[in-house]
């Protein structure tokens, strides 16, 4: 073989086992993810893409060092899918993303920052945060420092994010698979890792099939959102809408791009109208939020008066969320900021507003501030007009709209203003604004508060709801009306007070004669944050065991289904119960009837004032109360001597006493007199002596009659 000849073949070996090494260290790349989906309280499903096909493998673990539960998939591909089932609810996890391809080196994604936390119990109330981005499919800098100064004020606050929705376009033009990248998986890397993320179908993102837009898009596989229920809510059977819940919120997905769905109509063949409504019967959460794309009320860039998929919206959807109650409703598709007023039954044209009947509330919604008319929000007391409240769980109790679709790009207004307030508004909108920004949201029991935030950071809109109150029972106190004596339990109220309630309190009285159940109720008038409930034995018995609480009760919503109308703090009160007042208020903090009748010469906490005194004054067993004792002032030529007779002590003689010399206290002692009018503390009352009078001491007597 000639000499140049083996050269040759020499280096063409030489150049195979170079390409071959090249491969074998090829290192396998994550390029996208890894993401969160379909969360629940006991499962969570990770998403992510390699550049080419490995093995699908996750560890999860407490801590980053510490991960010893492995899942997995069996074979490979570049698109992994794996969910996780039989965790804690309410945890945080932290994972590892593992998967060997068939050539070159594994991937392994691990570190402090790698975690996630499984959701509540559905149903248990629980403080919730959520990041709202619409139309957010621009890959500009505006909504990259829309979204760094959320995280910014987020971490400071030492919060987390729960949940993450975005209303729509999410990658323009038209939703290819390349064009989701950076505006969805590069701009929110950080926060998709650890929180899962929600969508609503946007008409861009179906643009790369032709209308009517139901053909399989890269939205309908990116996207892992829950088929059968999975995640809470009812079973949908599609991607396209869906709905899930997060401790007591429970939040639905519609879809009003697709046709066959933002057109369905009730009954015939089972569609998303049919199936709203039978997720909204099953709802039984505090809170409903429901998100779309395309919503029904806006004059930004696009008219809710004319636009085929906006005007639809009203005629089935919106009448169903209004009449179980919804309380926030999100959509995007307008370039801008809307938001609305409190507000129920408005199923037409603009002009058609009322807000006479169409307005459940007064003012703009904030405790911290408003909106002036030139689109600056003024944080004072002047400028706040109040929290919305409403009842919780009634029907067409209010709801507020609002347009988050500025998330990347922010439009002229119909009439091609670019101002940044809009000169012609939508009636039921409150706050309108052509500015880039995103909308967060937090629930923390029976309040609801959202700010708009921009890309500076700053609140640009503040709206707080409160829905419905929490009722409290609180310890039994004597109490009587003529020659009964009984029981009187004070119930307060938290939250939402404005309204005229009834809560019913049910209470056992249990004697040597058996039991005897009844129940009563706490009304409240409007505004009214406390009230008794008065019950009383039967005549005869002389000692009865008691238990008295709250009743569950429900409010009917649409087709005579029913939700909680209200929250309970704490539990049943019990204790023993005489028909004397006085061994009623002593065995309600001692948990049983005194022993005799030297108890009441103790002075448990150290005040100066025996029990008699405590239980005579209106003090307590356990606290410093020697400001209820009897005071003594000259006032002009008199002495007043004035203390406070609580009200129920039917028990006690009161008498006050006068002497010359301390010795000799001479009776009838000085009359009292009221002073002043009867309040929940009971009477005032007080004596007068002139100056000069011979008597110069004063001392109440306190008796309890056998």
């Amino acid at each position: 073989m000639p000499e140049n000849m083996k050269v040759s073949v020499s280096q063409y070996l030489r150049g195979c086992l170079l390409l071959f090494t090249a491969a074998s260290l090829h290192a396998a790349q994550i390029v996208r993810g890894p993401y969160l989906q379909s969360p629940a309280s006991g499962r969570m499903t990770l998403c992510w893409r390699t550049d080419v096909a490995t093995t699908s493998e996750v560890m999860l673990g407490a801590s980053p060092d510490s991960l010893n539960l492995p899942a997995s998939v069996a074979g490979t591909r570049t698109d992994h899918v794996v969910t996780i089932t039989g965790l804690a609810a309410s945890t945080r996890y932290f994972y590892r993303i593992a998967g060997t391809p068939l050539s070159g080196t594994p991937v392994n994604t691990w570190g402090p920052d790698y975690w996630f936390r499984t959701a509540p119990p559905s149903g248990q109330p629980q403080p919730v945060r959520i990041f709202v981005a619409g139309d957010g499919g621009y890959p500009n800098q505006q909504s990259i420092s829309a979204f760094n100064s959320y995280q910014t004020a987020t971490s400071s606050a030492g919060k987390k994010t729960d949940v993450f929705i975005m209303l729509g376009d999410n990658a323009y033009d038209i939703g290819t698979d390349a064009q989701h990248q950076y505006p969805v998986f590069d701009r929110y890397a950080n926060l998709l890792r650890n929180t899962p993320v929600w969508s609503a179908f946007g008409n861009h993102d179906g643009y790369s099939v032709p209308p009517p837009y139901s053909a399989p898009v890269p939205y309908d596989t990116i996207f892992q959102f829950p088929l059968n229920g999975e995640s809470g809510g009812f079973a949908s059977g599609t991607r396209r809408y869906y709905s899930f819940d997060q401790g007591n919120v429970h939040f639905i997905s519609v879809d009003t791009n697709t046709l066959g769905n933002y057109d369905d109509v009730p009954g015939g063949n089972y569609g998303m109208v049919d199936w709203l409504l039978d997720d909204l019967k099953a709802c039984t959460a505090d809170w409903i939020i429901a998100y779309m794309h395309q919503g029904p009320y806006s004059k930004g860039s696009h008219n809710s008066d004319v636009e085929l998929e906006l005007v639809r919206s009203r005629d089935y959807v919106i009448p169903l969320l209004e009449s179980y109650g919804a309380d926030l409703i999100l959509y995007g598709h307008s370039h801008c900021y809307e938001r609305s007023r409190l507000m129920d039954g408005h199923y037409a044209v603009s002009s058609s507003w009322n807000t006479a009947t169409m307005q459940k509330w007064p003012g703009n919604g904030s405790d911290l501030g408003g909106v002036d008319v030139t689109g600056n929000f003024i944080k004072s007391p002047a400028a706040a007009g109040g929290a919305f409240q409403k009842p919780a769980a009634l029907s067409h109790a209010g709801t507020i709209y609002s347009v988050v679709g500025a998330s990347s790009s922010a439009q002229s207004w119909l009439n091609g203003s670019s101002a940044l307030v809009n000169p012609s508004p939508h009636p039921a909108h409150q706050v309108s604004l052509s500015l880039i920004g995103n909308l967060v949201v937090e629930i923390h029991g029976q309040k609801l508060n959202g700010q708009y935030i921009d890309q500076s950071g700053n609140v640009r809109d503040d709206f707080t709801i409160l829905k419905g109150a929490t009722y409290t029972i609180h310890g039994a106190a004597p109490t009587s009306e003529g020659a009964l004596n009984g029981l009187a339990f004070p119930v307060t109220r938290t939250g939402s007070t404005a309204f005229a309630e009834q809560v019913p309190v049910g209470v056992n009285l249990i004697s040597g004669a058996g039991s005897a159940p009844s129940q009563g109720a706490a009304i409240f008038a409007a505004g009214q944050v406390s009230t008794l409930v008065k019950f009383f034995p039967q005549a005869g018995s002389s000692s009865i065991r008691f238990g008295a609480s709250l009743l569950a009760t429900t409010r009917p919503v649409q087709d005579g289904e029913s939700r909680a109308a209200y929250r309970i703090s704490g539990g049943a009160q019990t204790g023993q119960f005489s028909t004397s007042p006085a061994a009623t208020w002593y065995a309600s903090r001692f948990g049983t009837e005194p022993s005799d009748s030297a108890v009441w010469e103790s002075d448990n906490d150290g005040d100066g004032l025996s029990l008699l005194l405590e239980y005579a004054l209106g003090g307590e067993a356990d606290r410093n109360d020697s400001q209820l004792l009897p005071q003594g002032k000259i006032e002009g030529a008199s002495f007043n001597y004035r203390y406070n007779r609580p009200h129920g002590r039917s028990d006690l003689t009161y008498q006050v006493l006068a002497s010359a010399n301390l010795s000799t206290w001479p009776l009838p002692g000085p009359a009292d007199i009221a002073d002043g009018p009867v309040t929940a503390l009971g009477e005032p009352r007080r004596v007068t002596l002139p100056i000069g009078n011979p008597l110069k001491f004063v001392k109440l007597k306190v008796e309890l009659q056998p």
